[in-house]
């Protein structure tokens, strides 16, 4: 397993263009995935979506991001369920619109704080002997920390917010620890975008949100 390393030099165009292109890829997947799931009015809809965001939010994490660029990243996230409006003449204020925006950053909080808390804990300091990075035994505490803190948390919420039944709310818990376990072990092994210049990461965003307007009026 690649030891996950936390670069706090980073100039500010690098961190702002790859929270925003981490964002924008988790806004053209909610627009796209996640209307086309809600479409389906399947209530296991939130445990698919949830993990992909984690997932989204952990890979941030590992190229550097630090847990108040992984919350700017949930609002460029959330910005893309604001399509819909300027699209359909939807009101802005719509539940519709609402409720899925402010899951998304809710979302966003959680993973910040979990990540913040738990980084504290198992980030090994640079010191001269062990070097900076993360031990393989502390990285897997990290990551199950994240997994059941993080989707126990954003259910707890759901409940609490949008009214989710116990039902459907233990069905969820299951599946997106299930999910996002998995998706985060993905993102630890996954590409690194930091080679990607940001001029690159400022065009892929702008792309994925031209490609998100253009799905949206092709499902409309």
């Amino acid at each position: 397993m690649k030891s996950l390393k936390i670069n706090f030099s980073k100039p500010k165009g690098a961190y702002m263009s790859a929270l925003i292109l981490v964002g924008a890829i988790w806004g053209f997947l909610e627009a796209t995935l996640g209307g086309f799931l809600h479409s389906l009015q399947s209530p296991v809809t939130g445990a698919i979506m949830m993990p992909i965001g984690f997932g989204l939010l952990h890979l941030g994490f590992k190229n550097g991001l630090q847990s108040s660029h992984i919350f700017y990243a949930s609002l460029i996230a959330a910005s893309f369920k604001f399509i819909d409006p300027l699209l359909f003449s939807m009101p802005f204020f719509h539940i519709r619109v609402l409720d899925p925006a402010a899951a998304i950053i809710m979302q966003g909080s959680v993973y910040a704080i979990t990540a913040s808390l738990f980084s504290r804990i198992c980030f090994t300091p640079p010191s001269p002997l062990v070097g900076e990075g993360w031990g393989e035994g502390k990285q897997a505490i990290f990551s199950l920390l994240i997994v059941l803190s993080s989707t126990f948390l954003f259910n707890l919420f759901s409940l609490a917010i949008f009214g989710q039944g116990m039902e459907i709310l233990s069905a969820n818990i299951l599946i997106s620890v299930v999910l996002t376990a998995f998706l985060i072990s993905a993102a630890e092994k996954s590409c690194d975008i930091r080679f990607i210049s940001p001029a690159w990461r400022f065009a892929a965003a702008s792309a994925l949100f031209t490609l998100t307007i253009l799905t949206r009026i092709f499902l409309a």
